[in-house]
């Protein structure tokens, strides 16, 4: 991804390691939610114990990007020197996307932080192309 590229030409092994992380981890819930292992029918058949496993992995597939996503956004502040304030800006909204998803209650509110953040990572990686 860009802040793979980024982490790259930066030397910013932090950056790389959380933005690879972050795409593995996404990667594999698509993988899992397209199997539909987080779903769970109500009128399934499937003991208690088995649904207490789905549902906690589903709370599990959205808590542990969220805590990746969190230590990404600190990496990004760390661009600040190089990028100027919009890394700090795209930085702060990723860590509160990622802080809100994590609380699962602030889930509901996440995507208007996320589609914030995703127009300064855009702006940012345009910055980027242009000074690195």
């Amino acid at each position: 991804t860009g802040f793979f590229r980024i982490g790259q030409l930066t030397k910013n092994k932090f950056l790389m390691w959380t933005s690879g992380l972050v795409i593995i981890l996404n990667v594999t819930n698509a993988i899992l939610a397209s199997m539909g292992v987080f779903y769970v029918s109500p009128s399934s058949s499937i003991s208690a114990i088995f649904s207490q496993f789905f549902s906690a992995a589903s709370l599990l597939s959205i808590i542990v990007p969220g805590i990746a996503m969190l230590f990404m956004g600190i990496a990004v502040l760390q661009l600040k020197k190089r990028l100027g304030s919009i890394a700090k800006v795209t930085g702060m909204f990723i860590i509160i996307t990622a802080a809100l998803t994590i609380t699962i209650v602030g889930l509901l509110i996440s995507w208007l932080t996320g589609i914030i953040g995703a127009v300064c990572q855009i702006i940012l990686f345009f910055k980027a192309a242009k000074k690195l």
